[in-house]
């Protein structure tokens, strides 16, 4: 659930802002310095994590963002790729979501790790 996520990363060391729905994911990075990272679930109201991801995808600020989509649906994993998102199984460990927080992780420029 988003709560043991949100503890789990900030146990990490990760600043975290949780919102409820897709719609507020996109409110949020127009209103606030783009993050890192994005984690979505799928299964959201008004708006899935796959139309997240096409809606960041359609805007040149954040074509490049990564996107992690943390689904329990594993049947969107090929076209949450195919937008250049991440797919993590919710059915796997959560051990895996901080596998690919951490490849991600890998790729910022020091100061923001």
């Amino acid at each position: 659930n988003r709560t043991f996520v949100r503890l789990g990363l900030e146990r990490r060391g990760h600043s975290v802002v949780a919102v409820t729905d897709g719609d507020k994911i996109l409110e949020f990075l127009e209103s606030f310095p783009r993050p890192d990272l994005v984690i979505t679930d799928h299964n959201m109201l008004r708006m899935n994590g796959r139309e997240v991801l096409r809606h960041l995808r359609g805007d040149d600020r954040f074509k490049s963002l990564p996107v992690i989509v943390y689904s329990g649906d594993a049947s969107i994993k090929s076209s949450i790729e195919g937008l250049n998102g991440m797919f993590v199984e919710k059915k796997s460990s959560i051990d895996s979501l901080f596998v690919a927080l951490d490849a991600i992780a890998a790729t910022l420029p020091k100061e923001r790790r």
